[in-house]
């Protein structure tokens, strides 16, 4: 009987904070996450040029040194969002992303150096959700924000803009969540966990 009272005080304890927990009202949450490449930073840090001309000779194929493929981070995403209404809330959007590639000499194809750079996004967004309840959420957004970076010898500051086709977040209080989308800040998707408060 003592074992009976303790597992039912147990259940009755642990429904009523659930409860609490799901009847919480939350005004703010904070994400981090990560993204593929972005788009943005592909059009306007990577030049597709190789240095040479029409007038360039064969000796300098083969005497000048060359670049190997460049790489990227993928972005890394801060987000606090506004939970303000029901349906829509206003977000801002904090990303960064590393860029790298390597030098080599032609002869010999050692590694001479390597050259690298940055980006960093800063993006206001709006949200629309299509289904809202304790557990599960669906949305839609859109967002205009503004990057900057540089990378070999090129910096750039550009507008910048995301559109999130479909994102969701399963969970309470903490939970997960995922976004498929196009645009400068990533395409494709991004994914993470988050924290509402």
């Amino acid at each position: 009987m003592k074992r009976l009272s303790t597992i039912v005080l147990f259940v009755l304890v642990t429904f009523g904070v659930a409860q609490n927990v799901a009847a919480q009202e939350f005004t703010k949450e904070v994400t981090v996450g990560w993204s593929g490449t972005p788009l943005g930073d592909e059009m306007n840090l990577l030049p597709y040029r190789d240095g040479m001309t029409m007038s360039s000779s064969p000796l300098d194929y083969m005497f000048s040194e060359y670049d190997g493929p460049t790489y990227m981070t993928g972005n890394f995403i801060a987000v606090i969002n506004f939970l303000k209404r029901k349906r829509w809330t206003f977000s801002v959007a904090f990303a960064a992303n590393g860029i790298w590639k390597d030098c080599h000499e032609p002869m010999t194809e050692a590694k001479l150096g390597r050259i690298s750079g940055f980006s960093a996004t800063i993006m206001p967004q709006w949200r629309f959700y299509w289904k809202s309840n304790d557990l599960v959420k669906l949305y839609s957004s859109v967002g205009l924000g503004l990057s900057i970076g540089s990378f070999d010898g090129n910096s750039q500051s550009y507008g910048s803009f995301q559109l999130g086709l479909l994102g969701f977040q399963i969970g309470r209080k903490f939970f997960v969540y995922g976004e498929a989308g196009c645009g400068y800040l990533y395409m494709g998707g991004k994914f993470g966990v988050g924290y509402r408060f």
